[in-house]
């Protein structure tokens, strides 16, 4: 590579093909991606004379690979909410009297967080006297709100790195009554915040729900 003669290079046409190889699976349907202004077709050729200089001149991030550090903490977000849900589940199956197998049957088809906590204050409300307990627990599905947003972009939203700035990026494409589409920022710093926020509302839901569950222990304990 120290031979390359960049006045040459930079009359070759950019190659899709190049570009897809390059920059991995994110980019499979590379054309539409960078037709849209989001992407920048890069051959690995294109990416040795990007110097830092030439970084800043180039519209929009530069794609590169994100570190194991990073892949962690998605990870990190994605197992603790699963806990917390979990232990929503578990609640309903307890508070409600139903054998955890049977249970899971259940809730394993609600598939979102909402439907978990709007199924757990129905079963309190037919269970009688946990009014103190529903209104905390409306209060904490409302808290919980910007959480389960994070956590959902966290996790299925692609992520790439950026040779440009060093800072992972998430390409968030939603249309909820206006089209956003576009890269965030979002460090790995960000990410650990968030698991901490998530590990912060698994303790509150344990305690917000303890009196319902020493009212209705376990099947098996009785």
């Amino acid at each position: 590579m120290a031979s390359v003669d960049d006045e040459n290079m930079s009359e070759k046409p950019v190659s899709f093909e190049k570009a897809v190889k390059a920059q991995g699976t994110m980019f499979d349907n590379s054309e539409r991606f960078f037709q849209a202004g989001i992407g920048v077709p890069l051959t690995e050729e294109t990416l040795f004379r990007l110097t830092l200089k030439g970084r800043e001149e180039v519209h929009g991030i530069i794609p590169g690979p994100l570190s194991a550090a990073h892949y962690s903490a998605i990870g990190k977000v994605a197992a603790n909410w699963a806990a917390l849900e979990m232990l929503i589940n578990s609640a309903i199956w307890q508070i409600g009297e139903i054998p955890d197998e049977i249970g899971g049957c259940i809730t394993s088809q609600f598939f979102t967080f909402d439907t978990k906590i709007k199924a757990l204050i129905a079963v309190l409300g037919v269970r009688g006297n946990f009014n103190k307990t529903i209104a905390a627990l409306n209060k904490f599905h409302d808290r919980s709100r910007g959480a389960a947003q994070k956590r959902n972009r966290t996790v299925h939203d692609p992520w790439v790195g950026d040779f440009k700035t060093g800072i992972p990026q998430r390409l968030e494409i939603t249309a909820d009554k206006k089209l956003v589409s576009g890269y965030k920022p979002i460090t790995t710093d960000d990410l650990l915040k968030l698991v901490d926020e998530i590990a912060d509302l698994f303790d509150e839901f344990k305690e917000i729900i303890s009196p319902a569950i020493e009212r209705f222990p376990p099947l098996r304990d009785k």
